[in-house]
């Protein structure tokens, strides 16, 4: 990558780890927002003071627009939801298949580079889809979640807690985009 490129990308993952621990944020419609939690629209993000709650694909907004590339846009999904990047990545044959059963029998031969997309389409009409960016060279990922677990619901928003392996789990994750090829249109 270019040295503006790593600058950009340098510069969008450490504006993202400041947003470490915002609530999850929740769309009302399977369609993003240009404000919280999703922050679909393209230009300069908010100072972080400003946000309150952010959705999975709301931080990867986030962190293209730090990183001053334009978010994914298509007729059929819009701007920046999970299947816009995908079509997008998809038409510009920079999304790859995800090893899936694969990586956790080789995750120490696996590597990724620090701003590596990975993502799973929708699956229902309710489900948004999943996104997620590598953040370190420990395969930590910046992401945004929430769990409804046994004993209640558990919202950890914007997290570094797991690693690759651990999110992955065998399931969560089709497909990854390199950070070279989304950071192509700066």
């Amino acid at each position: 990558m270019e040295t503006d490129s790593i600058d950009c990308l340098d510069a969008a993952i450490y504006y993202a780890k400041e947003l470490v621990n915002i609530k999850y944020g929740f769309r009302e419609r399977n369609q993003a927002n240009d404000g919280a939690p999703d922050f679909a629209k393209n230009g300069p993000p908010p100072h972080r003071g400003r946000i309150t709650k952010i959705s999975n694909v709301g931080l990867i907004n986030l962190i293209f627009r730090k990183a001053g590339v334009p978010l994914p846009e298509t007729e059929k999904h819009g701007i920046g939801t999970v299947n816009s990047y995908i079509y997008v990545y998809r038409e510009r044959q920079s999304l790859r298949p995800y090893p899936v059963g694969e990586a956790k029998y080789h995750k120490d031969t696996v590597q990724y580079p620090v701003g590596t997309l990975f993502l799973r389409e929708e699956r229902t009409k309710d489900d948004a889809g999943y996104i997620a960016i590598k953040a370190d060279e420990h395969n930590n990922l910046l992401q945004s979640f929430w769990v409804n677990n046994i004993f209640g619901l558990w919202c950890p928003g914007v997290n570094m807690v797991y690693d690759l392996e651990a999110t992955h789990d065998d399931y969560l994750f089709e497909y990854y985009v390199l950070p070279q090829d989304w950071l192509k249109t700066i």
